[in-house]
């Protein structure tokens, strides 16, 4: 993992592009609050989280993409800024943490209807219940062998398979789009198949 310094915070040298084409195209400075955290700075926010210390929300450790330097919080000033051109140049905010702006692909067409349908895959169905099972795994282990298994299991296993889901999603996505696009083309061509089959069996 490559990070460079930027406004004395390390983060990927792909947000800082980001960051840099935004504030051109808006005429705005993004004001970063975080970027880069380690696992061990990422355990000491979330216990102060738990402990009533700080305010949320705050991820387990391992599970924020703090972690890979592909994550930035802002403060509140940018965020309007950052919703509004972030997208254009790859930075999203996560649902549910306002200053929170992850850098990685996402649909430019009907984003709602994929948000929607990405959120009952991943909490409602098993391989949802299995990756938040993983979270909570990942969150307990401690040091040692026992972490390294739950390391290994997630970056090997459960990554993985939420990309893979998550493409899968897209597909049936499109595929239901284009269908309700052309429902009038598709029963017009079935109908004419229909009828020029019946033909034949009279014939």
């Amino acid at each position: 993992m490559a990070l460079v310094k930027f406004r004395g915070f390390q983060m990927a040298s792909e947000i800082v592009k980001a960051i840099k084409a935004i504030e051109a195209e808006s005429g705005q400075t993004i004001i970063i609050t975080s970027a880069y955290r380690s696992d061990a700075e990422q355990a000491k926010l979330y216990s102060e989280y738990k402990q009533g210390l700080r305010a949320g929300p705050v991820a387990p450790p391992g599970s924020s993409n703090h972690r890979t330097g592909f994550a930035i919080d802002v403060a509140a000033a940018s965020r309007p800024i950052l919703l509004k051109y972030g997208p254009k140049h790859g930075l999203y905010n996560l649902k549910g943490d306002p200053p929170h702006f992850d850098l990685g692909a996402k649909p430019g067409l009907f984003p709602q209807l994929y948000e929607g349908a990405k959120d009952l895959l991943l909490n409602t169905t098993p391989p949802g219940i299995a990756l938040k099972s993983a979270g909570r795994a990942r969150e307990l282990a401690q040091a040692g062998v026992g972490g390294a298994i739950v390391s290994y299991l997630d970056e090997a296993v459960v990554q993985p398979f939420k990309e893979i889901a998550e493409r899968l999603l897209l597909i049936l996505i499109g595929v239901a789009l284009l269908v309700v696009a052309f429902r009038e083309q598709i029963a017009d061509v079935a109908g004419r198949f229909t009828g020029a089959a019946a033909k034949a069996a009279v014939a």
